[in-house]
């Protein structure tokens, strides 16, 4: 594959909501690139001013992997050469207000163990499923039309840590 960069059409399924597997499109991607393998970053941002990737690899300093913005979509690209399975990566966001956040990656497959944060880059190709059992169970139930439901209602306020006073104010 020559480049990994979103297609237009990929674009428009995204904005639209419909690109279903997104996962294999957004987030890292081990790929080779003009005989190069490394990794293929997109991710959506579009209120950002500056999109850069730090992590072990650059000592957390994204001086030299400043995202791409593609015209028009709000989705950022960069391709680093080199990078591989277990590498770690965040991505450093820079505002037009002047904030600067490093965030991990919404469409991470693999992600390092709290206290820490960070996305570890990850490839699902050569991932060993261990759900057989119950990919095959599954097959042999009947509709799921006919099998109990549990629905749960949740009340946002609800949860809330301080108790909020609710003011009418009628106008006639």
């Amino acid at each position: 594959m020559d480049t990994m960069l979103p297609s237009e059409y990929e674009r428009y399924l995204f904005h639209e909501g419909s690109l279903n597997k997104s996962y294999k499109l957004m987030g890292s991607q081990i790929v080779t690139e003009n005989k190069t393998k490394g990794v293929r970053f997109n991710v959506w941002g579009p209120n950002a001013k500056e999109i850069k990737i730090v992590g072990d690899f650059n000592n957390w300093n994204g001086k030299h992997h400043n995202m791409h913005k593609i015209s028009g979509s709000g989705i950022w690209t960069l391709f680093i050469p080199n990078l591989a399975k277990g590498d770690i990566y965040k991505y450093e966001i820079y505002t037009y207000w002047g904030e600067v956040f490093q965030k991990s990656d919404p469409y991470a497959l693999y992600s390092e163990l709290r206290p820490k944060s960070a996305t570890v880059i990850y490839d699902l190709d050569n991932y060993s499923w261990e759900d057989s059992n119950w990919q095959k169970k599954k097959i042999s139930y009947e509709s799921i039309y006919n099998k109990p439901i549990n629905i749960y209602e949740v009340h946002l306020g609800s949860w809330k840590r301080k108790k909020m006073e609710t003011h009418i104010t009628i106008v006639n």
